[in-house]
């Protein structure tokens, strides 16, 4: 059950670092964007929130927007619509300038309310979070269990083909009382008696 699990774990993992590096690859030529906004009402005043996350520049950054604002006129001033899901991808630096060399490769985060003007005078209170990874990160964090899941594999598969102990490693040619004579454990594959 344990290698079953592990194995599957190392595969989500492999899969994990395989997506992360094509993103990464896109990131360096393209921005891709997914955003989302919502406007809910609060009492006399509405709450616009929007969350996005874009790749670019060998990174991915999630950003999360929120204004309390008195007007719900608010809106005509952003493209982002409420209750709208916005996909796009343009080419890098479309956006504004990107981060430089080497701080591209920092992972870097902020949260917090925002300075008095952001959002226009309809807001009340704006508050923001964002958080950048590096891709890199993600390579770094992904790649140990599917190689460690590689080297066991490999070992386990020598043993099998040199006709050794799983236990302990004990060369079984010729063994054919079924235990091994180093560790006493059982021997679960047949073994040939060598020439």
């Amino acid at each position: 059950m344990k290698r079953r699990f592990f194995t599957l774990a190392s595969l989500l993992s492999l899969m994990l670092c395989t997506v992360t590096m094509v993103f990464w690859a896109c990131s360096l030529k393209w921005e891709m964007f997914v955003g989302h906004t919502v406007m809910p009402r609060e009492g006399v005043n509405w709450h616009w929130r929007t969350w996005m996350l874009w790749s670019q520049n060998g990174g991915a950054r999630f950003s999360s927007e929120s204004y309390l604002v008195n007007d719900r006129h608010f809106v005509d001033d952003w493209v982002q619509k409420p209750g709208r899901w916005e996909r796009r991808v343009q080419t890098l630096g479309t956006s504004g300038p990107q981060m430089p060399f080497p701080q591209n490769l920092r992972p870097d985060w902020g949260f917090g309310p925002m300075s008095p003007g952001w959002g226009g005078p309809m807001a009340i209170h704006a508050y923001n979070v964002s958080v950048f990874l590096p891709y890199w990160c993600v390579v770094v964090l992904t790649i140990p269990l599917p190689a460690i899941w590689l080297i066991q594999k490999r070992r386990h598969t020598r043993f099998l083909n040199r006709s050794l102990c799983r236990s302990c490693g004990y060369n079984l040619t010729g063994n054919t009382s079924g235990v091994c004579p180093e560790c006493g454990g059982a021997i679960k594959q047949k073994i040939e008696v060598g020439v």
